[in-house]
C-alpha cells in the first residue's frame, strides 16, 4: 500500500477526531424517566477517574477511493496530551501528538512533518475539537456535556435519549438557518454507558456519529472496546472509521515518544 503525503496527512487528523453522517437512530423501547436524573447519569460517567488511558486499536478507514486497515496504539495522559502511533504490516507509519493547543504530526514514510494549532482540525471535520473532546470519543465520555447547561429529553433511542436543545428549537434554527451545535446523547437502558452520540454543525453543515457498540469493565471504571464513526460535511464523500480495542489499560504510568527528526521536511512545504 503506498499512501500520498495528502493521504497520510488526513489519516493522522481523522484519528485525532470523530464525526459522522446521516441521522440514524439506534431503535429502542425505553420509557422517558425524570430529565433532571438522567442529567445525573450523564455526569457520572463524564467525571469517571480517569488519569490515562492506552490501548491498540485495529483500525478501518473508508472513504470514496481507500479501504485501509491498520494498527493504532494510542496513549493519553488526559488533560495534557494524546499520542497516535500508526502503523501498517508492522511498518511504522505515522507518530501525532494532539495538545491543548497543538497538533504534530511525523509522516515516518515520506520523512515530513506537520506542526498546526489544534483548530485546523475545524476545517478536517466541520466542527472545532479541543483535547477533551478528542479524549471524551476515545474513552466513551459525553462529548462537549457541561452539567451547568441545560438538557432536554427526546423518546426512543438507544435507551434514554439527551439532547442540548429542544425539538421546537431544533426546528427553528433548521428553518432560520441559525448557526448552532446540537448534540444527543444516547444512554443504554441501565443508563450506566454511551451507545451513540450525535453532533451537528449547523454552520459548517456537518453530523457526527459515534456508535460504541461494546463495553468493558476495568476495574470498577467502565470503557469501550472500540467505536464507530460516520463522518459527513455538507457535500463531501462520506468518510468511516472504526477502532476496536485491545489490551486497554487505565490510570498507569504512560511515557510518550514523539521526536521530529532533523532531517525531516515540512509535509505542506510543496
Amino acid at each position: 500500500m503506498i499512501l500520498s503525503k495528502a493521504h497520510i496527512a488526513i489519516i493522522s487528523l481523522v484519528f485525532l477526531a470523530s464525526c459522522g453522517t446521516g441521522k440514524k437512530v439506534i431503535e429502542s423501547s425505553a420509557t422517558n424517566a425524570e430529565t433532571a436524573a438522567l442529567v445525573e447519569d450523564l455526569k457520572r460517567i463524564d467525571d469517571q477517574e480517569i488519569r490515562s488511558f492506552f490501548t491498540k486499536a485495529s483500525t478501518n478507514y473508508k472513504d470514496s477511493s481507500r479501504n485501509v486497515n491498520f494498527k493504532t496504539s494510542i496513549r493519553s495522559v488526559l488533560d495534557s496530551i494524546i499520542n497516535f502511533d500508526i502503523k501498517y504490516a508492522a511498518i511504522p507509519l505515522v507518530n501525532a501528538v494532539a495538545t491543548k493547543d497543538s497538533l504534530k504530526v511525523v509522516n515516518r514514510r515520506d520523512k515530513c512533518w506537520i506542526l498546526s494549532d489544534i483548530s485546523g482540525l475545524r476545517e478536517q471535520f466541520g466542527v472545532d475539537f479541543s483535547l477533551n473532546d478528542l479524549e471524551d470519543v476515545l474513552i466513551g465520555r459525553p462529548f462537549g456535556f457541561d452539567i451547568n447547561k441545560d438538557y432536554f429529553q427526546f423518546d426512543g433511542g438507544a435507551g434514554y435519549v439527551l439532547s442540548t436543545h429542544t425539538k421546537k428549537e431544533i426546528k427553528r434554527i433548521e428553518k432560520e438557518g441559525e448557526e448552532a451545535i446540537l448534540v444527543r446523547y444516547f444512554l443504554n437502558k441501565d443508563r450506566n454507558e454511551l451507545k451513540q452520540v450525535i453532533v451537528e454543525s449547523t454552520k459548517e453543515k456537518a453530523t457526527i456519529v459515534i456508535d460504541y457498540p461494546e463495553w468493558e469493565t476495568i476495574g470498577d471504571i467502565r470503557v469501550p472496546l472500540g467505536f464507530l464513526m460516520d463522518i459527513k460535511i455538507d457535500k463531501k464523500k462520506p468518510i468511516k472509521i472504526e477502532m476496536t480495542y485491545s489490551k486497554t489499560r487505565l490510570n498507569e504510568s504512560e511515557e510518550i515518544y514523539f521526536v521530529i527528526p532533523e532531517d525531516y521536511e515540512n509535509c505542506m512545504a510543496d
